[in-house]
């Protein structure tokens, strides 16, 4: 259990409507729905911002569903450090959200986000505009997410650096108290975060650009049955040179990075599939999986739940 920016503490209640509240006026307003008035245990919600960049830890004991009542130019970047969720945004599969797999989104009253009981996460704000300028003085593309492998060497090293803040804030002894140190330290956070995500090998040369690329071309249809040469050949590679650069940079084949995000997208329509009306065989059909023993078996080793638990989760 987790107590981040725990000086920095903004909300402890059980009333539902005194933490719309509260966390509305801090941070942005939503709707959270799923629960009544009450819930038994508490929301706690810790905040700090800097210059440009907010942080906010946040630990719920009660399932529900957050929708944002405004479209705002703000990137939010969720952490998870305890449970899951699923981010649903209007016409697009729903993205899974675990210990592994963080999120990049901007909020949008079309989009809501599914919260388990027990979930505690870390959220870092930041403007579109700083995140646009940065990359832009870098000569490189604005882009993230939706989805944060927060497996990757590139994004551990990025959470390492953000824990070191996190860490800071909650002491007395914060470097981050000096306004130059600050901007310096938005800065880096930012264009370290564009390099550990959203460019795999920016810096690498061709390696990297391959695996960016077959990374988003797999993301963009996930069901297809993708063979090796298929995605060398969209990368500009050839096999064994595909196969190096993810090994070099991921710890993982194309092929296996393929599987993972087809189980994620899996995971992701299961636990917001209707029981009644869905099945486990279908849903994985549908990503890609014929035999039924071998996607439990992935399943479950990946999310540590069979896929018959997850879509009685809902």
């Amino acid at each position: 259990m987790y107590n981040l920016l725990s000086r920095h503490n903004l909300l402890l209640t059980s009333d539902v409507d005194e933490a719309l509240e509260v966390i509305g006026d801090s941070y942005e307003p939503h709707a959270m729905t799923g629960i009544g008035s009450q819930i038994d245990g508490d929301i706690i919600f810790n905040a700090v911002a800097l210059n440009e960049i907010a942080f906010t830890f946040m630990r719920s004991s009660v399932d529900s569903t957050v929708t944002p009542l405004s479209s705002t130019p703000v990137v939010h970047v969720k952490i998870p450090l305890v449970g899951h969720g699923a981010f649903r945004a209007e016409g697009a599969e729903p993205v899974a959200i675990s210990r592994d797999h963080g999120l990049v989104y901007l909020p949008s009253p079309h989009s809501a986000i599914d919260v388990r009981a027990g979930s505690e996460e870390l959220n870092v704000r930041i403007p579109a505009r700083s995140l646009a300028q940065i990359a832009g003085s870098a000569g490189i593309p604005a882009r993230l997410g939706p989805v944060l492998d927060l497996r990757r060497p590139g994004m551990r090293s990025w959470l390492r650096m953000l824990r070191g803040a996190i860490m800071g804030l909650d002491s007395d002894a914060s470097v981050l108290t000096s306004s130059l140190a600050v901007r310096h330290f938005e800065d880096l956070l930012i264009s370290s975060l564009l390099a550990a995500n959203a460019l795999p090998g920016h810096a690498g040369g061709v390696r990297g650009s391959a695996v960016g690329a077959v990374v988003d071309l797999v993301e963009s249809l996930p069901e297809r049955p993708w063979r090796l040469a298929e995605l060398a050949d969209a990368a500009g590679v050839t096999v064994p040179e595909l196969q190096a650069a993810f090994r070099q940079e991921t710890g993982m084949g194309p092929l296996t990075c393929l599987r993972r995000i087809r189980l994620r997208h899996a995971h992701a329509q299961l636990i917001a599939a209707d029981p009644a009306a869905a099945t486990v065989e279908e849903i994985a059909r549908r990503w890609g999986f014929a035999h039924q023993g071998r996607f439990a078996a992935a399943f479950r080793k990946e999310f540590g739940l069979s896929p018959s638990e997850a879509l009685r989760q809902r």
